[in-house]
């Protein structure tokens, strides 16, 4: 039987993990480790897995401290359509950059941010009226459905299928200090798209800072559990971009 190790991502509901469970049951591998941490890693030679699986490594960096150690290799499953969004908050860059596609790519590491050889790559679009939110949990479902389809065939083939990624068409995002910071003197194309990307509870929405009092850009209130007929808002063709004073948000962190 396959052995595999598993790196689970809780911002994304350990829906991976119960792919692979299901599988368990069914008899096509054993999970014989689930890495949270980097001292988790490091002791995770002496499993011997035949294979890995990472949904996202979360704040720390797997894919440096052991993608070699599975001796048939390291399956990553990111959201975006590779080699474009590699690195940090591939979601909310697509909307930023008002993206008409996106996808889920299944990948093997290989020691670099997101560049190893694709195994398999589906798209799913972003509506003009998508947020950050919405774009996410699109990515989730097909994740999760690619991954029963596609997992059982990867890890049984004799041999992988894979491609070499485009490096002139790679693009890496690896900075996000400071990033939802918005400006009401941009372009309000550019506000909105930035806004959108942002609505994303319970986390921080983009802000901007109006009479040195800062206000948050929400396009969906009713998902932050805020009335949104007593806002301030800013129109964008028949979208409302509502303003929220005050510090509501403790979650900054995630996505």
């Amino acid at each position: 039987m396959i052995s595999l190790i598993y790196v689970p991502n809780k911002n994304r509901g350990y829906r991976g993990l119960r792919v692979l469970k299901e599988l368990e049951i069914q008899g096509v591998l054993k999970i014989v480790g689930i890495v949270t941490d980097s001292k988790l890693a490091k002791r995770a030679e002496h499993l011997k897995p035949d294979w890995g699986v990472c949904e996202g490594c979360g704040d720390w960096d797997c894919s440096q401290i052991f993608f070699s150690i599975p001796h048939r290799g390291f399956l990553n499953i990111h959201l975006s359509l590779l080699p474009k969004y590699r690195g940090v908050w591939p979601v909310i860059f697509a909307v930023i950059n008002d993206e008409k596609m996106t996808g889920v790519t299944i990948h093997f590491l290989d020691g670099g941010i997101n560049s190893g050889n694709i195994v398999a790559q589906e798209a799913v679009p972003i509506f003009e009226d998508d947020t950050g939110y919405d774009v996410y949990h699109r990515l989730l479902d097909l994740a999760e459905r690619m991954m029963r389809q596609e997992m059982p065939q990867i890890l049984l083939a004799p041999k992988v299928l894979s491609f070499r990624q485009d490096e002139e068409r790679a693009s890496v995002y690896t900075n996000k200090a400071k990033l939802k910071k918005a400006s009401l003197s941009w372009e309000r194309k550019k506000l909105y798209d930035f806004a959108r990307a942002f609505d994303f509870p319970p986390y921080e929405p983009a802000y901007v800072f109006v009479d040195g009092k800062k206000q948050h850009l929400l396009l969906r209130p009713e998902r932050h559990e805020i009335n949104g007929s007593g806002l301030d808002s800013i129109s964008y063709n028949d979208q409302k971009i509502y303003m929220l004073e005050g510090s509501k948000y403790n979650h900054t962190q995630g996505i």
